[in-house]
């Protein structure tokens, strides 16, 4: 760890069932993107169930992982040799939006947007 980033080495990572203590979105999609090349079979349990969390596996499985159960407690993460460049809209950012709407509901005014 130096300052306030942490830096992780492996020569050699290995599939694992991974149980969380609590369902984290940060986690379960480090442990997505960690897992994508290492070969066999990584689980995740206890995973968070977030939308965020299934339009990560719909990215990645777009541009050839093999990624199934974003959605539900359990994901599991077949290993692939390598992934395709593709072009993808992210979704919406759900915290995003609510923050600029508490931020209107603060002020006490009504604001015309076309975007949100």
């Amino acid at each position: 760890m130096e300052n306030e980033d942490i830096e992780c080495i492996a020569e050699e990572m290995k599939p694992a069932e991974i149980t969380l203590d609590f369902p984290s979105v940060g986690a379960t999609e480090n442990i997505m993107l960690a897992s994508v090349f290492v070969d066999g079979v990584t689980k995740i349990r206890n995973a968070a169930k977030e939308p965020e969390i299934e339009d990560l596996q719909n990215m990645l499985n777009k541009m050839g992982a093999n990624i199934k159960g974003a959605g539900s407690s359990t994901i599991e993460i077949t290993g692939v040799k390598h992934l395709e460049n593709i072009s993808y809209r992210v979704m919406p950012d759900r915290i995003e939006a609510g923050t600029l709407l508490c931020a209107v509901a603060a002020n006490g005014r009504r604001y015309k947007t076309s975007k949100c």
